[in-house]
């Protein structure tokens, strides 16, 4: 009886000493992995300087010096 109080009794210490190494762990990786915290802040997505200029120099051979518009809207009247 008293050899099953004493593992009990250990086995409580065990866990109460491991809740907050387990905590601190849990906490550790999840500061290191959530998305919304980023360690760095962002850039804005760009396209290579040289591509650009490739692009704007292949339009200017096709003949196309700016972006085509859209069609204009089609107007009613009202009667």
């Amino acid at each position: 009886m008293r050899a099953g109080r004493r593992r009990a009794d250990r086995a409580k210490i065990a866990v109460l000493l491991m809740a907050p190494l387990l905590f601190a762990a849990a906490f550790g990786l999840s500061r290191s992995s959530y998305a919304s915290h980023p360690r760095r802040p962002s850039r804005p997505l760009s396209v290579p300087p040289r591509f650009e200029r490739i692009v704007r120099e292949n339009l200017l051979q096709a003949g196309v010096l700016a972006p085509q518009r859209a069609p204009e809207a089609v107007q009613t009247s009202s009667s």
